[in-house]
């Protein structure tokens, strides 16, 4: 399906679906851009790298040429919840911000909650401090909605860095003791 194409509640679930378990495509100048900035910036040698237990955080890690140190559920992405209704059809686009402004409000419907969601971006961070004790520098390949979080409660256990996390696709934070 493409994303202008209009879908129903239950359409949606399936687009989304099939982007988790899709191949990562660089396909445009900006993005390879991205990548080979976000290269130069990690420390290979030194680096312990973290990716969530998503198939797309591991692909991102393989097309930096990094391997991944540490494979982990806790760091994945924020799921979505979806309508499974027949009406009204949207734009995949429209469908994605709707069902998150909902998550943030409060609906769930069968994934994680937006409150334990916090709680487990905490736990993240709490984890990432805890690799970056013991390592030189800890490269997390994460994902945009689920990164914010961790980023906010890095800061608030007194890291430094952008108040405001890149959360653009191949954007990248970087957050310092």
């Amino acid at each position: 399906m493409e994303p202008w194409q209009r879908l129903s509640g239950a359409d949606f679930a399936r687009w989304i679906a099939a982007y988790n378990i899709a191949p990562l495509l660089v396909t445009n100048e900006s993005t390879a851009a991205n990548i080979e900035a976000l290269k130069r910036v990690l420390q290979v040698d030194s680096s312990l790298v973290v990716c969530s237990s998503l198939s797309r955080s591991r692909d991102s890690a393989a097309l930096l040429h990094l391997q991944p140190t540490i494979t982990d559920a806790l760091f994945r992405e924020a799921e979505l919840p979806v309508i499974n209704c027949r009406w009204p059809k949207l734009s995949a686009s429209s469908w994605l911000v709707l069902n998150r402004m909902l998550w943030f409000a409060g609906l769930a419907n069968n994934v994680e909650s937006f409150v334990t969601m916090k709680r487990r971006a905490n736990l993240a961070a709490a984890r990432l401090m805890t690799y970056a004790a013991e390592h030189p520098q800890v490269a997390l390949i994460g994902h945009g909605v689920f990164n914010t979080f961790v980023a906010k409660a890095l800061l608030t256990k007194g890291m430094r860095g952008p108040k405001k996390s890149a959360n653009h696709y191949w954007g990248y934070s970087v957050y310092e003791k």
